[in-house]
This record gives C-alpha cells, structure tokens and sequence, in this order.
C-alpha cells in the first residue's frame, strides 16, 4: 500500500527542493520521496546496528 503524505516547509527550504530538482531534472515530490526513503534506511540500518553487535560479541563468548 502507497500511503499520501502533506508537509508544510518554510519558502526557502522549498525554493532548495525545486532548484536540486530542477538540477536533477526530476520532479520535487520524486526528490523528496528519494530523500526520505534514504533517511528511513539509514535510521533502520543505526537502530539494527547495535543489536547485531551485541549479537557478534556474544557469539565471540
């Protein structure tokens, strides 16, 4: 399931988004989509992180 998200930015954070997506030749909600989905990967990847670090020390033991 696709699910819609509104956001609100200040103007000069939107003018940002439209002049790197216009540098990119991509549309601003494309951009944007792309951005988020690679923050949500990163915060994945940082709270898995120390789970399986502690899971390699205890395999060491």
């Amino acid at each position: 399931m696709v699910r819609r998200l509104t956001i609100s930015l200040p103007d000069d954070n939107y003018e940002f988004l439209v002049a790197w997506a216009a540098r990119e030749d991509r549309a601003i909600s494309n951009l944007v989509n792309r951005l988020l989905m690679k923050l949500i990967e990163e915060e994945k990847a940082r709270i898995q992180a120390p789970e399986s670090g502690e899971r390699k020390q205890q395999e060491r033991e």
